[in-house]
Formats: structure tokens, C-alpha cells, sequence
């Protein structure tokens, strides 16, 4: 029980501090982050990216992808990527975004900018010396040619 405490803490952080919509990115707080953003390789029908912002005081996150992963570096003004990707998505409803911040060891490392479709799941690699993000959820694979989740580990 006493090994569920720190991942029911960081649960319980992150739900109440979830926001929705392009609105919630107003409340991150200014400052240097480490820019990646994810998005499938492919066609699909509905918006689906990844935006992790990673404090610059913080140690190094990754997102755990093969495929589809572009590192902006350190940057100022993450604003500049996310109106990027607003213009690209013009349409993304308020309902289909979530903000949410990065908790690890009760403090906050960074933030999730994410389409509601994905889940982030983020470990910290001691012999790596940084923060692994690993996705999931129905937006990870494109859809099947009948209309199902698509690949052969789907329902995983």
C-alpha cells in the first residue's frame, strides 16, 4: 500500500489541475522548457498530437517513441509551437484538448498538451538520468480499413 501513496498523489495532482481547450495553456507559467511534440505518421480522421514541455531546471524527458517525435530544443516561448499546431488544427473543439501538468515527486517538471485520445504515462530513468514519457490510447495507431482501432496490438 505504502508503494501506491506517491502514484495516487501524483494522480490526484494531475486530475485537479487538468484544463480543456487552447484556454488552459494560459495556465502554464512563463519560462524555458524543452520542447517535443508527437504526432502519428499517417492519415486520421480526428486531431491527434502530443506537446510535452519539460522545465529547463528540470532533467531531460523524452517521449518514448519511434516514430513521429519532433525535439524543439530549449526554447523561450513555447507559445510559438503551440500556435503552430492551433493553426493546423483549426476546428479542434475546447472538448478535445487537455493541459495538464508533469508531477514527479510532488513538484511540477512540466506540462501535457495533449488531444483527449492520448494517455501519457512518465517514469524517471535513474541510469538515463531522465524523464521517460510513454504514450497511449486509440489516437496511437491509425484506423483500421474497417472502421476498428488499427494494428495488431490494438487492444493493448
Amino acid at each position: 500500500m505504502a508503494a501506491l501513496a506517491p502514484w495516487l498523489t501524483r494522480c490526484a495532482a494531475g486530475e485537479g489541475s487538468r484544463q480543456y481547450g487552447w484556454e488552459g495553456i494560459r495556465g502554464i507559467s512563463k519560462g524555458r522548457y524543452r520542447v517535443q511534440v508527437w504526432e502519428p505518421i499517417g492519415g486520421h480522421t480526428i486531431p491527434t498530437f502530443f506537446v510535452l514541455l519539460t522545465k529547463a531546471s528540470e532533467p531531460q524527458a523524452t517521449i518514448f517513441e519511434p516514430y513521429g517525435v519532433t525535439n524543439y530544443g530549449e526554447v523561450e516561448n513555447f507559445e510559438t509551437v503551440v500556435n503552430e499546431l492551433r493553426a493546423r488544427y483549426p476546428n479542434l473543439r475546447s472538448s478535445e484538448l487537455e493541459v495538464e501538468p508533469i508531477v514527479a515527486n510532488n513538484a511540477t517538471v512540466g506540462y501535457a498538451i495533449k488531444t483527449r485520445n492520448l494517455e501519457s504515462y512518465v517514469n524517471y530513468d535513474k541510469r538515463a538520468a531522465q524523464y521517460v514519457v510513454r504514450l497511449s490510447g486509440r489516437g496511437k495507431r491509425p484506423p483500421h480499413p474497417t472502421g476498428g482501432a488499427g494494428g495488431a496490438a490494438a487492444g493493448r
